[in-house]
């Protein structure tokens, strides 16, 4: 059992509260409480979908600014396209 010195040494109603709860946590444990092995299983998984989502927020701006590199040379190809069309028209008459 891990009590912070304030809980350990405490004599406060906090103290008290907060190493009973504790206490309770470590019962559930030993007990094989479901909704506790379920909570510990789903903090695994947030804590691995926290870091995917960060990785996510910081790879973001590069990929759209990547994005928008792409559809800037799509952009002047079509631009080229339609240019050599004008010259064509031009040369034909």
């Amino acid at each position: 059992m891990r009590l912070s010195p304030e809980a350990y040494g405490g004599r406060s109603l906090t103290a008290v509260t907060m190493a009973a709860h504790e206490v309770g946590h470590a019962i559930q444990h030993h007990q094989g409480y479901a909704p506790l092995l379920a909570r510990t299983r789903l903090v695994a998984v947030a804590r691995q979908a926290e870091k995917l989502g960060a990785v996510l927020m910081m790879a973001a701006p590069f990929l759209f600014v990547l994005t928008a590199c792409a559809f800037t040379y799509v952009a002047a190809s079509l631009a080229s396209i339609l240019n050599l069309g004008r010259w064509l028209v031009i040369l034909r008459r």
